[in-house]
């Protein structure tokens, strides 16, 4: 059985440091530029390279295409730094490529690409302001958090049917959402992650595109109100995190329809009357203020719950 080297390239960093030092590991050294002339049997399963700086003259996309073109076989590729760009070209021979993460990448500022056959992409903690995105059946995890990126620069579209996607975590958080009625319908959705956006409103209904939703993470928006038929839909949803919002008053109402419900989190509103007693089910954690916390029921006080978290 042929047994596939693994390459790693780190950088060392110096208190100097003017260029990104590459130290290739593998069953016997070789220049990272040899990749290029090596065999298909011999071609590497993942590639790190880290803190390339701006213009780089060794590493760009042009270099990365050509790379790819013969690494058939990687399976992982991390990157950060400044390449020159990133685009759909990047994948187009990657067949077996099932994780590739890119992030801190100050030049990073739009982007366009299919998933094709990944099930985990990340492009966290870049300076993106315009996504479009193709989706495929095997995506599993999609990371675009801590960017720039508002509700008329994300563009979502796909070939299959919403049950056939397999996303199930999106992370959006950190970014300049002002709403979420874009997206498309991903019927096996776990986890949504949109805390630390701009959102003011939920339209009613909008969530049961993800039936299967987990986790809900709305915190440090500036939703302010909750109107009735908002979680509809949602027969599944087992954390609701709606802490750090501007809202006044919630109806009890809508929150026993969640009926899976056990961890809320209220925490950081100015919410004078929660009718606590007219819940239908007992969660496991209930936070409302930082004074009106209740365990399974009970109201206890926050050093209380930190044991039990």
């Amino acid at each position: 059985m042929m047994c596939y080297p693994v390459i790693l390239l780190l950088p060392i960093v110096y208190a100097t440091f003017t260029s990104p030092t590459i130290y290739v590991k593998k069953s016997h050294e070789i220049d990272f530029t040899d990749i290029l002339e090596l065999e298909y049997e011999n071609c590497p399963t993942v590639i790190e390279i880290h803190n390339l700086k701006e213009n780089s003259e060794i590493f760009d996309l042009a270099f990365m295409e050509g790379l790819c073109k013969n690494v058939v076989n990687m399976l992982r590729i991390k990157i950060s730094g400044n390449f020159q760009g990133i685009g759909e070209g990047l994948f187009n021979h990657l067949l077996k490529l099932e994780n590739f993460q890119a992030t801190d990448m100050d030049s990073l500022t739009e982007l366009s690409i299919s998933s094709s056959n990944l099930k985990h992409l990340d492009f966290s903690r870049n300076h993106l302001e315009k996504i479009d995105i193709e989706f495929k059946d095997d995506l599993v995890h999609l990371n675009l958090s801590r960017n720039f990126l508002e509700v008329q620069n994300i563009y979502m579209n796909t070939m299959s049917h919403p049950l056939n996607l397999q996303l199930r975590t999106l992370d959006l958080s950190y970014n300049r959402l002002t709403k979420i009625d874009f997206f498309l319908s991903f019927w096996n959705l776990r986890n949504l992650l949109l805390n630390n956006n701009r959102i003011e409103h939920i339209n009613p209904g909008i969530l049961q595109k993800y039936p299967n939703l987990v986790v809900l993470n709305l915190a440090h928006n500036k939703i302010h109100e909750l109107e009735s038929g908002i979680f509809i839909g949602l027969s599944e949803l087992v954390n609701l995190d709606l802490s750090y919002n501007s809202l006044n008053d919630i109806s009890v109402q809508i929150i026993n329809t969640l009926k899976a419900l056990e961890e809320l989190n209220l925490e950081g509103n100015i919410i004078d009357n929660f009718k606590y007693s007219e819940l239908e089910h007992n969660m496991e954690i209930l936070k409302i203020n930082e004074n009106d916390t209740y365990l399974h029921g009970k109201k206890i006080d926050n050093d209380t719950l930190v044991s039990f978290m």
